[in-house]
């Protein structure tokens, strides 16, 4: 099968498998992908950096470190040790999930809501308990996104050319939403951070009873670095492309040619699904 100039691989699908990085990579280019893009935890980094023909060419703060909601990755990993992972994988692109309310209150409550829509239901966006928490995100969201800005400032100044991207999460307890990420980019406007859409996670929120996905895409889509590419529905995530409830003629519309494109799907599912997935979502989006 003839390698891909675009699509890559997220590296979730090899979790319940013992390969190494280079059987994944080697893996990932049988199937068409260009390679790999690193967004769950990892094994340790190569002792020596990748060379071509090797390519992962994102990592997420979510590769490197176990995920604790308490608090953001980016205030549990140092930026040097950031910058040595990046250096070892021979990687230029950095996705930084901006991360939960630091209140464990809001967190558990959003947690309670997140439960309902992974097993199945819609929440009501004029439901009570919502409303009651997005009120209670908006106390504390000014600090934090100080926060966080200044974590930003501190990483651009220590990595001038390092290409970075930032995301909300799928809880409503997420430090990002529109309007806090228009008011994040008013801060860090000098600094060239870019948008990361996960069209899995978007379509989460919505069924949360938050915004509908198309408020991300038409409000940052001129920041858009990178986009993850899965499904979701019924409260199942990491599906193949076209069998949830996404609107890829949406993403399609958004989606720039340039930016990067990662596939994302379970581990549970079977290679030849892989390589199905790919061939539909290079045929719905543009290139």
């Amino acid at each position: 099968m003839g390698e891909n100039a675009e699509m890559e691989l997220a590296n979730l699908w090899f979790r319940s498998q013992s390969s190494t990085l280079n059987g994944q990579l080697e893996h990932a280019r049988t199937l068409g992908f260009r390679g790999l893009g690193l967004l769950n935890l990892t094994q340790s980094p190569p002792k020596t950096p990748l060379r071509t023909p090797d390519h992962v060419s994102v990592i997420s703060l979510s590769a490197l470190t176990e995920v604790d909601d308490a608090t953001p990755l980016w205030k549990e990993i140092s930026i040097a040790s950031t910058l040595k992972a990046l250096t070892a994988y021979s990687c230029s692109q950095l996705l930084v999930p901006a991360g939960l309310d630091r209140r464990v209150e809001v967190r558990s409550r959003a947690d309670k809501l997140l439960a309902r829509v992974l097993a199945g239901e819609t929440i009501d966006p004029e439901e009570e308990a919502l409303e009651e928490l997005l009120v209670q995100t908006e106390l504390e969201s000014e600090r934090q996104l100080e926060r966080f800005a200044g974590y930003l400032h501190d990483l651009r100044k220590r990595a001038p050319g390092l290409k970075v991207a930032i995301a909300p999460e799928a809880s409503a307890a997420s430090l990002l939403n529109p309007a806090r990420l228009r008011l994040l980019l008013d801060e860090i406007h000098d600094l060239d951070i870019g948008f990361w859409h996960d069209s899995g996670q978007l379509e989460m929120r919505h069924s949360g009873g938050l915004e509908h996905p198309g408020e991300w895409l038409d409000g940052f889509s001129n920041l858009l670095q990178g986009s993850t590419l899965h499904d979701f529905s019924g409260g199942a995530e990491h599906l193949p492309p076209g069998i949830g409830k996404v609107d890829w003629s949406l993403v399609a519309d958004y989606l720039p040619r340039q930016s990067l494109r990662i596939l994302t799907v379970a581990p549970s599912y079977p290679s030849e699904v892989l390589a199905e997935a790919r061939t539909t979502l290079e045929s719905r989006l543009p290139s």
